[in-house]
């Protein structure tokens, strides 16, 4: 009887034991528990970080974007300048000569400010005509055919007025002796077939020393 109980007070005693060691393991397991923190950012200090992680946020977008192209500049078309009359410029040309019987025919000048002269001798060394060859706005020019004897026989011209869609074209005819003779002249081109056997006709005239125009209809 008195065994029974001892062994009750025994089992008693490591209950309660137990009952206390687990009590104090609860206890210690709820100190372990960290309790939660108060953030230590105030809200002042929040607001002052937000233009900061908007700048950074666009620097980052800045940096993601793709770099436009460059478009090339629209050059304007060159202006179109008029064309403007240019005289020829003939260099190194020197004067030409031309003789007959071994005396002095024809002489021609060299080209300066666009003219230049023809001058005609007879026998004895007289002039008998001088023709001004030019080439400016408007143009008038020779070509010279000669007698056996060295003397100008004829002389074709071409007379252009400049501006206009027309021209004179004729030849002058010589004796022997460079004494001018005939000068005929036609208007180009043809407008119809009269001006086509209209021609006219001019002569020297030896006491004046210059050309009279007449008419012939051939």
């Amino acid at each position: 009887m008195k065994l029974r109980r001892i062994l009750l007070i025994q089992t008693i005693l490591i209950g309660l034991l137990i009952l206390l060691v687990a009590r104090l393991y609860w206890r210690l397991d709820d100190e372990r528990v960290p309790e939660p923190s108060a953030p230590k950012t105030s809200l002042p200090l929040q607001l002052d970080s937000i233009p900061n992680r908007v700048h950074q946020a666009d620097s980052l977008l800045l940096k993601s974007a793709p770099t436009p192209k460059s478009t090339p500049e629209i050059q304007p078309p060159p202006k179109e300048e008029s064309p403007k009359m240019t005289v020829p410029v003939i260099r190194n040309e020197e004067e030409k000569k031309f003789y007959s019987n071994g005396k002095l025919s024809l002489w021609i000048s060299p080209w300066k400010d666009g003219r230049r002269y023809w001058k005609l001798y007879d026998l004895y060394g007289n002039e008998t005509i001088e023709l001004e060859e030019v080439r400016l706005s408007y143009s008038v020019s020779y070509d010279a055919s000669f007698h056996e004897n060295g003397a100008v026989h004829m002389i074709h011209f071409s007379e252009n007025p400049g501006a206009a869609n027309f021209w004179y074209e004729g030849e002058m005819e010589f004796s022997t002796t460079n004494e001018p003779i005939t000068r005929r002249v036609r208007k180009m081109p043809f407008e119809n077939l009269e001006e086509m056997v209209k021609r006219k006709w001019v002569y020297w005239d030896k006491r004046t020393k210059s050309w009279k125009e007449q008419e012939v209809m051939e």
